[in-house]
């Protein structure tokens, strides 16, 4: 990514933490969220100015790019939230958001729990990334983590 993004969505932002912290190191963010009461809370606690809060479905998301497609990202971030969505539907909608060589980067509070086919080969697979992402902050209290 060569750390030259300038323009980020934080999809799904609900109280603006992740925007929050974006903003302080991007040109320009957009934190959306379909809640309501989230959008409020989120443009009443964010300090940073150069976060636009946005209150919008993530499949509705291409309504707030600009006529002329400049507002294309180089980063989407979206927490958790895309089992929520029609898959093909909402990923062919962040496609559309992003710059090309731009990167959409979900991410959970908690650990993923495969279902499907090959679950186990993708739990390790999973286990293994986790295991050496999380072992320079070992030991986590009150989890089940074992450094790999």
């Amino acid at each position: 990514h060569n750390n030259h993004w300038t323009f980020t969505h934080d999809v799904g932002t609900r109280t603006g933490n992740v925007a929050e912290v974006l903003g302080g190191r991007k040109k320009k963010v957009i934190a959306s969220n379909p809640s309501d009461f989230h959008t409020a809370v989120t443009q009443i606690r964010l300090t940073v100015l150069n976060v636009a809060v946005e209150q919008c479905g993530a499949v509705d998301l291409i309504t707030l790019m600009g006529p002329d497609g400049d507002d294309k990202a180089d980063l989407n971030t979206l927490v958790k939230c895309s089992s929520l969505m029609d898959a093909e539907e909402a990923f062919s909608g962040f496609a559309k958001l992003l710059r090309s060589g731009g990167i959409l980067a979900i991410w959970f509070y908690g650990r993923p729990i495969f279902t499907e086919d090959g679950q186990e080969k993708s739990q390790r697979i999973y286990e293994q990334i986790a295991g050496k992402a999380f072992s320079g902050i070992f030991p986590i209290k009150n989890t089940t983590w074992q450094q790999v």
